[in-house]
């Protein structure tokens, strides 16, 4: 979701994709998404977390967005907070309660011959945001970024799940995600 309540003079300027909420069913909100990622195609996003949409951050979009190399890619500000922010930390694997965005670069293209370019856009305006970020990054967010990112997605939580993981799984049978090792 582009949030475009955003009430500074850059986000003025901005002409939001997409404004909403409502209330929804769980099979509703899990096909929310999937206009935006057609089959066939490919896809590349890196993903942060902000505590707020400040002009700059804004500015260094709309000065940036245009060098995007393919029609179908774009950027995300997703609103995180309301509930989140309500339940305390370390109630649940989930640590970035203090957030108030998820933000992320999406680059969606078609032909293998342009990863190249479409990657180093996402990973280029992912870069020129850190400086707006706040650390940490939703689980379900990530790619294939690492062991590093996985721990980062849950911070003080982690060591929490691996010792859960060992006890309750740990031949790692179920590994096809972000996986947290049981033998750490």
């Amino acid at each position: 979701m582009v949030v475009g309540a955003t009430i500074s003079r850059a986000a003025r300027r901005c002409r939001p994709l997409l404004i909403g909420s409502a209330p929804s069913v769980t099979p509703t909100c899990r096909r929310a998404g999937d206009a935006s990622f057609p089959r066939g195609h490919r896809f590349y996003w890196k993903a942060e977390f902000l505590r707020a949409i400040p002009d700059a951050a804004i500015e260094m979009l709309l000065d940036r967005f245009p060098t995007v190399p393919s029609p179908h890619s774009f950027f995300a500000f997703q609103q995180v907070g309301g509930a989140i922010a309500q339940m305390a930390l370390g109630a649940t694997a989930y640590i970035n309660r203090d957030a108030a965005y998820d933000c992320f670069p999406v680059s969606i293209w078609s032909d293998p011959g342009d990863d190249a370019a479409n990657i180093e856009w996402a990973r280029e305006l992912y870069t020129a945001m850190k400086p707006f970020a706040i650390g940490g990054i939703y689980v379900n967010n990530l790619g294939d970024e690492g062991e590093d990112r996985i721990r980062e997605a849950y911070g003080s939580s982690y060591d929490r799940l691996a010792a859960l993981k060992r006890k309750y799984d740990p031949d790692n049978l179920f590994r096809r995600n972000q996986n947290i090792r049981p033998n750490e």
